[in-house]
């Protein structure tokens, strides 16, 4: 399977992440009447139209290693696209290559998704998996020996995607490209590849080669750029205090250049406030950035799949559901929308 040609029938997707209690609640925001017999599944007669179905607007994630009977139920509803997968979902490669092939049984057209960053964001690690550089140690390289710090970035790029896609998992959320600016849940965390955003374009575009030649597609995060501002979005809406201008020639600089150059599949925006740009909507919600900047003048046409919005940058008054429309609304396209759902609590 080429992950990236199946990952082009989402391109004006809009996915969302949001925790998984809230299931329950967002299905009925969304669809009416959904009955599956257990049985059946069980028999391997679940509904054909159902297995048969293109993307819908949820992904789901799991809570072991199979398929308990409530997520074989999930997997057939009419708004479930895809599935993403944590460390709580994988003991070896083994058993990963089971799990998606019983997903797949009873859906076969769905997206399976991971965090396999490298360094702390990896899901899967060990039991077959090779342990990725966190994108930092890249960034250090390049101030030794810049040639050098591309070719590691390329050749982890295309070892993440190929350990991936041999479990015929199709979507790793990455690379990141936020700038190196201290802030405690990217560059405390080594996820950046560097201060520079000259530097982080070029090592992203190196490791995007290498996950490319892998057959899999590629997700840039946060847009428009969450290294330098203050706070951790997970428990707290993020400011960053800086002018448009001035941010096309440093945080945003990686984004833009990436998309000219049509290597990003997908956008991840980050829950962040700027009050100097759009005062009152973080990015998720703003549809001056997801629309007039990134849609319209920036021209990316891909896939936007926002971060959590069970995490605290993301709360709005209403809960999740009030949460889902604004982020819905910010793209403006009710017809080409998905929902992303997942369970950070669990990682």
């Amino acid at each position: 399977m080429n992950s990236k040609i199946k990952f082009k029938g989402l391109l004006t997707a809009f996915i969302m992440l949001i925790s998984l209690a809230c299931l329950g609640g967002l299905f009925s925001y969304f669809a009416n009447d959904f009955k599956i017999d257990l049985k059946s599944i069980n028999q391997g007669k679940a509904n054909v139209d159902a297995y048969n179905a293109p993307y819908g607007p949820v992904i789901i994630d799991l809570e072991g290693t199979q398929l308990a009977d409530e997520e074989k139920i999930l997997l057939l509803h009419p708004n479930v696209g895809g599935v993403i997968l944590y460390s709580q979902n994988c003991s070896s490669k083994d058993q990963l290559k089971i799990l998606v092939q019983s997903i797949r049984t009873i859906r076969k057209n769905i997206l399976i998704i991971v965090d396999q960053e490298g360094g702390y964001i990896q899901s899967f690690k060990k039991n077959g998996f090779r342990v990725l550089p966190a994108a930092r140690v890249y960034g250090d390289t390049y101030d030794i020996h810049p040639e050098t710090a591309l070719l590691l970035a390329k050749h982890y790029g295309a070892v993440m995607a190929k350990d991936l896609r041999e479990c015929d998992v199709d979507i790793s959320l990455a690379p990141v490209l936020d700038l190196n600016n201290e802030n405690t849940i990217i560059s405390g965390m080594d996820r950046a590849f560097h201060s520079d955003p000259e530097i982080v374009f070029l090592l992203a575009n190196a490791f995007i080669d290498g996950v490319r030649s892998m057959g899999m597609s590629v997700i840039g995060k946060h847009f428009p750029g969450h290294g330098s501002c203050e706070g951790d979005s997970h428990k707290t809406l993020p400011q960053y205090h800086i002018n448009y201008s001035e941010l096309e020639k440093k945080d945003l600089y990686p984004f833009i250049k990436l998309i000219s150059s049509k290597k990003l599949d997908g956008i991840m925006p980050g829950h962040i406030l700027f009050p100097l740009i759009d005062k009152e909507n973080p990015v998720t919600f703003s549809k001056f950035w997801l629309q007039d900047k990134l849609r319209t003048e920036i021209g990316f046409n891909g896939v936007i799949i926002s971060d959590c919005l069970s995490m605290t940058g993301a709360q709005l008054e209403g809960g999740v559901k009030n949460s889902v429309k604004n982020a819905f609304n910010a793209v403006n396209d009710w017809n080409k929308e998905v929902i992303h759902l997942t369970n950070l609590a669990n990682r």
